[in-house]
């Protein structure tokens, strides 16, 4: 199946109504991470029909109706990060609960993934971003975008669907990957920058 007709019809504005109830710009964050099997002959309306009714099963299973959550679109793009963000599955809801704070005082949420997503579909893959990475003009760049970017940024899991739904309460703002699958968590800007020192002289 050729990459521009997924494409096409993965930002098709009938076929994503059909498939998902939503008006969504794209079938981005619907399309559930697993392993298919498709006949050869298959049509991509079909692929993607089958991707997102995984999604939907996966949904249902874990006792979560999308339609009747307020805002659900904006859960499952916070999804998509908290995804893109977590290393240990025990991270996820401290991820979604430091964007949550993060939000709740107005501060932009400055996360790597946004801007990898940015700038993956030009071949650059960074594993740490540059200072200039983070200054891209885009909304999904969410260094200097307030708030979240306008679609999903990945196909989260249902394990981050319920963590974005459920952030754990607490007073983090601040994390860092330590580079061994983990994040570092902090209260403060000051905290953070102590860490990632003591980090660094590891």
């Amino acid at each position: 199946m050729p990459y521009d007709s997924l494409y096409a019809a993965a930002t098709n504005p009938a076929l994503i109504k059909r498939l998902t109830g939503f008006d969504a710009p794209s079938l981005e964050g619907f399309l559930y991470p697993e392993t298919y099997s498709f006949s050869l002959d298959l049509s991509a309306d079909s692929i993607l029909a089958m991707q997102t009714g995984e999604f939907f099963k996966r949904m249902r299973s874990s006792g979560i109706n999308p339609d009747e959550i307020p805002n659900f679109y904006s859960k499952l793009v916070l999804a998509s990060i908290v995804e893109k963000e977590s290393g240990p599955a025990s991270e996820r809801e401290i991820i979604a609960g430091v964007f949550a704070n993060r939000m709740a005082r107005g501060m932009r949420l400055q996360s790597c993934p946004t801007v990898d997503y940015i700038m993956e579909p030009k071949g650059i893959k960074r594993e740490v971003l540059r200072y200039r990475d983070t200054q891209i003009l885009s909304p999904y760049n969410t260094y200097i975008v307030s708030g979240l970017p306008p679609t999903p940024i990945a196909n989260p899991s249902v394990e981050s669907v319920i963590a974005a739904l459920n952030p754990k309460p607490h007073n983090y703002l601040y994390f860092f990957a330590d580079r061994k699958g983990n994040n570092v968590f902090s209260r403060s800007y000051e905290e953070h920058l102590q860490k990632q020192r003591q980090y660094t002289k590891q």
